[in-house]
């Protein structure tokens, strides 16, 4: 397992905290889809996980990093009971934009933006 999964908590304060200023749908979506990048991370992926927060003109981007080379799939939605399986459809609706980036030495980061 990766990180330590209070990771997750703490860095979501620390967006809200940045970010606390946008309207509240807005920033829903933001602690929802920052929720679920951090999950994965921390569930799927190799420390350190860091997460990155900009305000741009009209937007905002979360990007969560980690040092694992696994990539994250989109997947289709399944089983609607399942408890798992579903973050990046829900980043895949609800964000403006989203990619997926290799880092240079090893690992990868996710990153979304909303429109603020």
């Amino acid at each position: 397992m990766g990180a330590d999964r209070s990771v997750v908590t703490e860095s979501r304060r620390r967006i809200t905290a940045e970010v606390g200023d946008l309207p509240p749908q807005v920033l829903g979506d933001v602690e929802l889809l920052a929720t679920e990048l951090l999950a994965n991370a921390v569930i799927h992926g190799s420390e350190p996980v860091t997460v990155g927060v900009q305000r741009k003109a009209g937007a905002v981007r979360v990007a969560v990093s980690d040092a694992s080379d696994r990539l994250p799939s989109l997947t289709p939605a399944g089983d609607l009971m399942a408890e798992s399986g579903r973050g990046f459809l829900l980043v895949d609706s609800l964000a403006t934009r989203w990619g997926l980036e290799r880092r240079k030495n090893n690992g990868k980061t996710v990153w979304f933006e909303l429109e603020a």
